[in-house]
């Protein structure tokens, strides 16, 4: 083990002398296909520039023209309209929505970066992703779904999002708008971009945005908050007419900047706040309602890179990033786990990241190598904070909190954990002719927490004739046993008594699992893309995806002394004694054209997803939350400069979860059709464009599957809304 460290590590520093250049290799057919001219050059996929038909994995591309006439407004809203993806929103406390690619539950199962840096949670907490991942400064949305390790490491299990932001130039002065719309909707940012001298460029801009959101009480009966608060001991802390009302208010805020000096150095900054309530999804028996009732988090990302050509078909990138993420102090709940008492959360990571790599170019054959070492810090979400709210300027050992129940006699533990990641790449990229290529990787890890791991990728890309793009593609990634799941399911109060030897008792609890492994994922892939014409093109693809050592809490009932002092009668943990396979695909379509003076763009994409899933009990059962069929797509008809893009979503029968974990008893949530509008007009005087986006146009009443003892099965969704916004460019 020591030399397999020893050998990344000294890979790593001759390769710090090597000269960089943060613009890869355009990596071109020999002969160029004047049918695929126009399919959009991406670098996500195997971390050099080719174009989106050509690279060997599943990419979807959206671009900034198709983000402004589709009424995209965040992250979270292109999410909702790709095939391959299950969305559970407004369901969840922490992670307010969920987002599931091809079966795999959930955002940590794939990584989301801003410019090539990671910019979700670095030790892979489930993090929102809602206006907080604003679309105000982006030239394109590339989503690779798939395993990605072989690049990218841990926790590109189910794929990687990269969101490529505007060059300054292509800014070129400043862009404002504003937005408004109902239930208190407001949205607004500056963008600015330009050349400050003759060889240095910035890019800087921010974004503000609140809304109350729809008082769903008014709308479902599921949310009528006429009903007592009352404990597991069956003691009532609020009576029917003394709770709060309904409140679901969300804010968010953005910032980034970017400067480049003389195309070799580039310094970059982005920042992304969200609060939402701590109740989302949850039933009203269980919590209390009110605005201190919030979930906050805040991530920043500082990174530089250093590029230069001086050595001759040899080119690379040195780079340099700081990322933190904390749950902020005025995390709260008020629920039935702690007898609606104030209990506060706290979480705090960071990573530091140096990384090199370096691209080398021989006719028809590109290889990719690189390193890195990353540090971390974690500070995983806390047990319930009883009474006030995390200090982060005072040590763990000396916060002073006290498990329920003891008496203040027991202390909580409050966890921290330091560690270290060694990893290197390699890459061979090869054009054997005109019509084939072909791809092989693997990346190798060493982590001091959980060992080594090694993940290998390979691809074949064929085009039998001038018109078809044949993919054949397999994979292997891993997941890294995230601080937050070895820690921070730890739960539960004590019954304010002794036992016979002294020791407070605790009828169940939840657990730290410190000995975690990674779960890990293998995946084939073929896919056939034919283009009838220049206008219209169709896609049909399918995959079968393998995991093993899923994590699954796993109850006992034998008594554990875990805690000092306590005794703890039945209690559970995190454990990987799970596996599933997945399996599906999808047929998309894409017609661009024009005829006469007007312009025509239609998508669709039709998506099946099944599998199997054995939670570690030996019953294999149908994937929670995964519709199996669905149906997406859009239209969108230009004229001069008006617009207009309605999008119909179909959403088939869901699997929610079972009752009492019998299979035969299945839960689901019912079909749904939504339709969404948006339209606008450029250059409604000098300058200044508008535009009108309607959700939910027929004011549907929808739910989407819930989760949790305490949430809905079915969690219904928001009604009809509106939103007008103003964009002005200076």
């Amino acid at each position: 083990m020591a030399f397999s460290k020893s050998a990344v590590f000294i890979f790593f520093l001759i390769s710090l002398f090597i000269p960089s250049e943060a613009a890869a290799f355009n990596i071109p057919l020999k002969k160029e296909t004047l049918l695929f001219r126009n399919f959009p050059t991406v670098v996500t996929a195997t971390k050099t520039k080719e174009r989106a038909v050509d690279v060997p994995a599943t990419l979807i591309v959206i671009t900034k023209e198709q983000i402004r006439e589709r009424g995209y407004r965040n992250l979270f809203d292109i999410f909702k309209d790709l095939p391959d993806v299950d969305i559970r929103e407004n369901t969840s406390e922490e992670a307010y929505n969920v987002i599931s690619l091809r079966g795999n539950f959930s955002q940590e199962k794939f990584i989301i970066m801003m410019d090539g840096y990671r910019v979700s949670s670095p030790t892979n907490e489930p993090i929102p992703i809602a206006d907080n991942f604003p679309l105000y400064n982006v030239k394109q949305v590339e989503v690779v779904f798939g395993p990605a390790s072989a690049l990218y490491g841990a926790d590109a299990f189910a794929g990687v999002v990269n969101i490529i932001t505007k060059d300054a130039m292509e800014l070129d002065g400043a862009h404002m708008t504003a937005s408004a719309g109902s239930f208190g909707y407001a949205n607004h940012y500056v963008n600015l971009g330009g050349r400050l001298y003759e060889n240095v460029k910035l890019s800087a801009g921010g974004h503000w945005h609140e809304s109350d959101n729809a008082d769903l009480s008014e709308y479902y009966d599921e949310y009528d908050m006429n009903v007592p608060l009352v404990t597991y001991a069956h003691y009532t802390t609020a009576e029917s007419n003394e709770r709060e009302d309904f409140y679901g208010k969300t804010k968010s805020y953005s910032a980034y900047a970017k400067l480049v000096l003389a195309d070799s150095f580039t310094l970059g900054y982005s920042e992304s706040y969200f609060r939402h309530p701590s109740t989302a999804g949850v039933m009203p028996g269980w919590s209390y309602f009110g605005s201190d009732a919030r979930w906050e988090t805040l991530i920043k990302n500082y990174y530089g890179e250093y590029r230069s050509d001086r050595l001759q078909n040899t080119v690379g990138k040195t780079s340099i990033s700081y990322l933190t993420y904390e749950v902020l102090p005025g995390s709260k709940y008020r629920n039935r786990y702690v007898d609606f008492q104030d209990s506060y959360k706290y979480a705090h990571s960071r990573k530091f990241m140096l990384e090199q790599q370096v691209d080398h170019k021989m006719e028809d054959h590109t290889i990719i190598g690189g390193a890195s070492f990353e540090s971390f810090y974690a500070l995983p979400k806390t047990y319930d904070l009883l009474g006030r709210k995390y200090d982060p300027d005072r040590p763990p050992s000396e916060q002073q909190y006290y498990y329920g129940g003891t008496n203040n006699t027991l202390p909580v533990k409050i966890y921290e954990l330091n560690y270290e990641n060694y990893g290197a790449y390699l890459q061979a990229r090869s054009y054997w002719s005109d019509s084939f290529s072909s791809t092989l990787g693997v990346r190798y890890d060493y982590n001091s927490r959980y060992g080594e791991t090694t993940n290998p990728r390979g691809g074949i890309v064929i085009k039998p004739q001038k018109k078809t793009v044949i993919k054949l593609l397999y994979g292997e990634a891993y997941l890294a046993p995230s601080p937050y799941k070895a820690y921070a399911y730890h739960f539960g109060v004590f019954d304010h008594y002794s036992s016979g030897s002294g020791e407070y008792v605790s009828e169940f609890m939840s657990l730290p699992n410190p000995d975690l492994k990674p779960e890990k994922t293998k995946t084939a892939e073929l896919a056939l893309l034919h283009k009838f014409d220049k206008e219209f093109s169709f896609e049909i693809l399918t995959y079968y995806t393998e995991v093993e050592n899923l994590i699954f809490g796993v109850e006992y009932d034998t008594p554990s002394d875990y805690i000092e002092g306590g005794l703890i009668e039945s209690w559970k943990r995190n454990e990987n004694v799970g596996k599933a396979t997945y399996y599906g695909g999808h047929l998309a379509i894409d017609y661009d054209a024009k005829i006469g003076g007007a312009g025509i763009k239609y998508w669709g994409n039709y998506t099946h997803t099944d599998g199997i899933i054995d939670e570690g009990d030996g019953v294999d059962r149908k994937p929670p939350y995964v519709t199996r069929n669905k149906i997406k797509g859009g239209l969108t008809l230009s004229y001069g400069k008006y617009f207009i893009s309605p999008i119909v979503k179909w959403i088939g029968e869901t699997t929610s979860s079972w009752i009492d974990r019998d299979e035969t008893k299945e839960q689901t949530v019912r079909a749904y059709t939504l339709v969404n509008l948006n339209m606008g007009v450029r250059d409604l005087a000098k300058d200044l464009s508008a535009s009108l986006n309607i959700q939910n146009l027929f004011d549907v009443r929808y739910y989407t599957p819930g989760g949790g003892k305490s949430n809905f099965v079915k969690a219904p969704q928001e009604p009809r809304k509106i939103i007008f916004s103003l964009n002005y460019k200076l």
